[in-house]
């Protein structure tokens, strides 16, 4: 609702929450906000629902470049590692277009080198998308941008995602959330 107050309009906003209910699903989908998916429940949860739609689902790339509750196998948000081609099936059978990927890559990371990591492994796991569209990468960013070099960042992920884009013969976007360092 802040967004949409902001002036952004439906199609620009991604919504992405863990125990998402059905009437806030129902209610995304109606806004034309799109959403993201974290387990194979959620999928399931969603896909009861019979809204034909495009989706993206959080992954946990089990990246520890920022020791996080977020990541990894022992937090419950996101479709682990070996879900992953169990939730795109599922998304399949259910008449979803899986078209984005959506990964929390850490906090407060300065290293640029730890940061691609986190983009290389969820390019990885995205790569297995038929659909994608885009890689929504969240979180990482320092508070104190002096303490990241955004030059080196911006020319890693460009190759990156040119290379992608070009290896999958179609433009992938390439979302990102600064997170707490927009808001901090």
């Amino acid at each position: 609702r802040l967004a949409e107050a902001c002036g952004f309009p439906s199609e620009r906003i991604i919504f992405a929450s863990t125990g998402l209910t059905s009437a806030m699903m129902r209610h995304l989908v109606a806004r034309g906000i799109r959403l993201h998916l974290d387990s194979l429940t959620q999928i399931g949860q969603f896909g009861k629902l019979g809204l034909k739609t495009e989706v993206g689902l959080r992954l946990n790339t089990s990246e520890r470049s920022r020791i996080s509750p977020f990541t990894g196998n022992d937090s419950r948000i996101g479709i682990q590692d070996h879900e992953l081609d169990a939730a795109l099936e599922a998304c399949r059978s259910l008449g979803l277009a899986a078209t984005g990927s959506h990964v929390y890559i850490g906090t407060d990371i300065v290293s640029v080198d730890e940061m691609v990591a986190g983009i290389e492994r969820a390019l990885e796991l995205s790569d297995r998308f038929p659909d994608l569209a885009y890689v929504d990468v969240g979180g990482g960013f320092p508070l104190d941008e002096t303490r990241f070099d955004f030059d080196d960042y911006n020319a890693r992920i460009t190759a990156l995602m040119s290379d992608f884009s070009r290896r999958r013969g179609r433009p992938i976007r390439l979302v990102i959330e600064p997170g707490r360092a927009m808001f901090g």
